[in-house]
């Protein structure tokens, strides 16, 4: 396996523990003429006679390269990468602080191999049994997030298995070949870490599964690396699927991974804007006492927030980008659902037969067909809660989630 990437991986990852041959067959032997009226011996320029059904060839598939072109989060600047050459490339970052995630799909220019990095809905973790964690200042700030949850530090091959299980185990034909432990992986994060001067808990793991598409079976790959300190911990993922064989592609996701960088700029904002927030928390903390505005912030800060980088994709008017949703429109539903699934968004349909991409999360979605903007809910959602942000019912249609 090639690992290059894992020094770059510990050094993004610390940011957010700050903020919390199928060849030919033999001929067959030769056959006794038979003894049936009209039988004769085979033609002398008949070479397949007698052969069968011819084997078909492999898939010939866009080929992996090592020419890239720099791409920027083309809202927040919160990130650049290297994006391989000629391939369709979405990049974009959802969230602040702790809650912060950055994401990059990378498709081949024939559409079957895709490269990912990032989990825009991975949780941050905080350890329930860690003496820190025993206060309301922490109880408070984990009930505020959308990404928080409790749950004990994990080993990476655990993790791993339930996150594809849970991400792709929808798809048609879906068959999971394993889960390995990575202790390469492990060793470098974890000496990088050391260089940095952070005892940190770290494991690594790799998985791979099957699924079907129109043509043909694809194979994923997916790696993770779960690094913690303690009181919380958080984990990175990145993976890849092709008609093909993934350690041709490889290569690829790991400098993709490798060439992503946070912008200082950003970091700084972030910075500044968190010491502003300090003062409101409390304030905030308070109005989720009442349920209504429980509802109301849940949608404000999980739903509308996260589906702002959808509008921003269109916003961007990016050419990869809009060549990437373009071409998923081609594609038969499996393929299409195994990017939504990395991307964390859903496709839902209007009463007009209008299609949408909206961030997964509500249960309810209304969109705006002049803009594509989506806002959601739970089952309760309705057109009264459009009201109370705001927007104008008229303007925006019911959807059902089709994939």
């Amino acid at each position: 396996m090639v690992r290059r990437a894992s020094v770059a991986l510990a050094l993004g990852m610390t940011v957010v523990l700050g903020l919390a041959a199928c060849g030919a067959s033999p001929d067959p032997e030769p056959r006794e003429p038979s003894s049936h009226q009209g039988s004769s011996s085979p033609p002398e320029d008949d070479d397949d006679f007698g052969r069968g059904d011819l084997i078909p060839d492999e898939p010939e598939l866009s080929p992996p390269t090592t020419e890239t072109v720099s791409m920027v989060d083309p809202v927040a600047q919160s990130f650049s990468i290297e994006a391989p050459l000629g391939w369709d490339t979405t990049l974009y970052s959802t969230g602040m602080f702790s809650d912060h995630r950055q994401v990059v799909v990378s498709m081949s220019p024939d559409g079957k191999t895709v490269l990912f990095t990032g989990e825009p809905n991975s949780p941050d973790y905080w350890v329930p049994s860690d003496p820190n964690n025993q206060t309301d200042a922490v109880r408070n700030w984990v009930s505020q997030s959308s990404l928080a949850e409790w749950r004990e530090y994990t080993h990476a091959t655990t993790w791993l298995e339930e996150w594809v299980l849970g991400k792709f185990g929808g798809l048609e034909g879906f068959v999971l070949l394993g889960t390995l432990d990575d202790p390469e992986t492990t060793a470098e994060v974890s000496n990088a870490f050391a260089q940095q001067g952070m005892q940190i808990a770290v494991t690594a793991a790799e998985t791979t599964f099957l699924y079907d598409t129109a043509d043909g079976t694809s194979t994923g790959l997916a790696q993770a690396v779960t690094y913690g300190n303690g009181q919380t911990w958080g984990v990175v993922v990145k993976g890849l699927s092709t008609l093909g064989d993934p350690s041709v592609y490889e290569p690829m996701l790991d400098a993709l991974s490798a060439s992503q960088r946070t912008s200082p700029e950003w970091q700084s904002r972030q910075n500044q804007f968190w010491q502003q927030m300090q003062a409101q928390s409390e304030a905030f903390t308070r109005q989720l006492i009442d349920n209504h505005n429980a509802n109301m912030a849940w949608i404000r800060n999980s739903a509308a927030a996260h589906q702002a980088r959808m509008e921003s994709i269109w916003a961007a008017n990016d050419a990869s980008m809009n060549s990437y949703y373009s071409r998923m429109q081609s594609m038969d539903n499996n393929q299409r659902s195994f990017l939504n699934y990395i991307q964390g968004e859903h496709t839902v349909q209007n009463s007009a037969g209008q299609t949408f991409q909206v961030v997964q999360g509500p249960e309810v979605y209304y969109v705006n067909p002049s803009t594509g903007a989506s806002v959601g809910g739970n089952a309760a959602f309705s057109e009264q809660d459009l009201i109370a942000m705001g927007l104008n019912p008229s303007d925006w249609t019911l959807t059902e989630i089709i994939r």
